[in-house]
């Protein structure tokens, strides 16, 4: 079964934008831990995750260390896993109680 997962895309951008630290070091980083939990999951690799991508495996492996994060990374990335934009950088449970 195939599932199709659509974005729009100006949607997205406007709902991130509304939420706290999005440009702050620590969004990123969240991206990474949930991309590399994602990849995990899957056992995927960082070329498979380059080529599902459509990017570089040095682009990929910047995604996966929480460098080189912008809006149109973090849609392609919520829509190869299927996951809401948000669910990347949104904080934790432990996150919020520290």
């Amino acid at each position: 079964m195939v599932s199709l997962c659509i974005y729009d895309t100006k949607m997205v951008s406007e709902r991130l934008e509304m939420l706290p630290n999005i440009s702050s070091i620590s969004s990123p980083s969240r991206a990474a831990v949930r991309l590399r939990a994602e990849m995990g999951k899957q056992n995927m690799t960082q070329r498979a995750l380059a080529d599902a991508l459509g990017v570089s495996e040095k682009k990929a492996s910047a995604l996966r260390g929480g460098r080189s994060w912008g809006l149109s990374d973090l849609d392609r990335v919520a829509r190869l896993f299927d996951i809401p934009p948000a669910d990347f950088i949104a904080r934790s449970d432990w996150e919020a109680s520290r």
